[in-house]
């Protein structure tokens, strides 16, 4: 799990989630009972997909935060 803050200043905390067929996601989930967003994740296993989210740099991280979508949208597979 990773942490950053927006340029706002609002908290998120970033964590791979498996959806399925072997689509992974960051969610992005902000501090307290704010909203909860998703990016896709280009990963083959889940261990890569944690070591991608890990690898990541601040500034790709917040630029996955700026592209991703609510958590209700469906993305390019329907999930």
């Amino acid at each position: 799990m990773r942490q950053i803050t927006d340029e706002r200043g609002c908290r998120w905390d970033a964590q791979v989630l498996f959806a399925s067929y072997g689509i992974y996601y960051i969610i992005f989930a902000a501090e307290g009972a704010g909203p909860v967003r998703k990016a896709p994740l280009g990963a083959d296993t889940q261990l890569e997909a944690a070591q991608r989210l890990a690898d990541l740099s601040e500034e790709a991280l917040r630029e996955k935060l700026a592209e991703s979508v609510g958590l209700e949208e469906s993305g390019p597979f329907g999930i």
